[in-house]
Order: structure tokens, then C-alpha cells, then sequence
């Protein structure tokens, strides 16, 4: 029987990752981050990451504002800014893949589940970039993940991966007032205070929550410490 090409139990994976969100049709996401992963034997690894979002500017010919002029209805969306999850995952399947006949690569594919955080806030209806903001810090759920990983060496590899987080985001009420932010601008307090004699119930106080579903397609590059290892069986 041949050995195993790489052999990852008690090995470290350390990799950096982009990815971009592939089912919000309003507001696009790029997200820069890194995973750290624990493998506890060939086929299971425990695991942390984390991602920073960029929003990508949004324009007068983007959908976000083609779809308030269509329906006359600005919609209430949220931009991310940053995620944290604990995961868990399990190798399901391996093979080989050949380079124009000359060469033989290695393949595995993978599914990961895991619990974790979400911070997001608000995009304001009336300016997108208004300072009348408010961010919501949110537990969520990853379920499922699925990548493939295609083995370059015995410590690198080139990842592509599926992922799905679950979360209940809150979203700007949609009877929002210009008062609702005060003072300065200030939409972090949630409760109500008096305004030139009238109380004022804050935004993020009435925010309107939303099962969200962010979908995101990403890639990354693993690399395994220690790079070397050995083979504890005879051939």
C-alpha cells in the first residue's frame, strides 16, 4: 500500500485568507484574515480564525441604490466588520490529480462546522456615509464549510473553500427620524433621553432583527509546522 503523502496529525496549520460574500446582492464584502488549525489526527482538527471586512465603496450605479429608485424604498442593510470563530472539521475524502500527464498532485476535501462572533453596523438609508451609525456585536454560527485543499509540497498547500455563517443581524428601523442619533451623532446608546424637552427613543433601540444567512467564497494558502515528518509504520 503507499504511504500517505503528507501525514498531519500533531502538526499545525497557519493560513492567511481572502474571501469575498457571493450572496448579497446590495452590499459586496472582501475579507482579509487568517486561520489557525490543530490537527488531532489525519482526519480531524480543531481550529480559530478571524476576519477583517472591507466594505466596497458604494456608487450611484451600484444595485443598493438602483434598488431604491426601481421600488422607492431605500432597503435597511448592515455592513461587516469583523468575525471571530471557534471550528471544528473532519477530512471526508482524498485523492490524486495529475498536472498534463507529467505530474501527480494530491487532493483532500473537508467540511467544518463552529460558533463564534459578528460585529456589524448599519448603513444609514439617508447617506451611506453619515456618521449617524450603530454597530451590533452578535454571536453566530458557521454551518457548513467545505473546501478542498491541494497539496503543493509536504508543508504547503493552495485551499478553496465555501463557508456559511448564521446570524440574527439588527438592521436600521425603518421608521427611523433624524432625531433618533443624539447628541452628536451618537447611535451606540440604546434606551431613551430628552431632546429640546421631547424623549427620543434611540435607533439601536428599535433596530428590526434579520435571520442572515453570509455566504462567502474564499481562498488561502496553508502552511504546516513543523514542515517536516516522519512515518511511524514500515512500508
Amino acid at each position: 500500500m503507499p504511504r500517505r503523502p503528507t501525514l498531519k496529525r500533531r502538526r499545525v496549520e497557519l493560513m492567511p485568507t481572502y474571501n469575498v460574500t457571493i450572496n448579497n446582492p446590495l452590499v459586496l464584502h472582501h475579507g482579509f484574515g487568517g486561520v489557525f488549525n490543530i490537527y488531532l489526527s489525519e482526519a480531524l482538527f480543531l481550529g480559530l480564525e478571524g476576519t477583517y471586512y472591507v466594505r466596497q465603496p458604494i456608487s450611484a450605479q451600484d444595485r443598493y441604490f438602483l434598488v431604491g429608485a426601481d421600488q422607492r424604498v431605500i432597503p435597511s442593510v448592515n455592513q461587516y466588520n469583523w468575525s471571530a470563530f471557534l471550528d471544528f472539521g473532519y477530512i471526508f475524502a482524498s485523492g490524486k490529480y495529475s498536472f498534463f500527464g507529467n505530474a501527480i498532485g494530491h487532493w483532500e476535501t473537508y467540511i467544518s462546522a463552529g460558533v463564534g462572533v459578528f460585529n456589524t453596523s448599519i448603513i444609514p438609508r439617508n447617506d451611506p456615509s453619515s456618521p449617524d451609525t450603530f454597530s451590533n456585536f452578535l454571536f453566530a454560527g458557521l454551518l457548513p464549510g467545505i473546501g478542498a485543499k491541494m497539496w503543493i509540497s509536504r508543508w504547503l498547500s493552495l485551499d478553496l473553500y465555501v463557508k456559511n455563517y448564521i446570524f440574527a443581524d439588527q438592521l436600521e428601523p425603518a421608521t427611523r427620524k433624524a432625531g433618533d442619533c443624539t447628541p452628536s451623532h451618537d447611535c451606540s446608546y440604546s434606551g431613551t433621553m430628552q431632546v429640546n424637552g421631547q424623549s427620543v427613543t434611540s435607533a439601536k433601540s428599535r433596530a428590526q432583527s434579520q435571520f442572515t444567512f453570509d455566504v462567502t467564497f474564499g481562498v488561502g494558502l496553508s502552511f504546516f509546522l513543523p514542515p517536516g515528518f516522519e512515518y511511524k509504520t514500515a512500508r
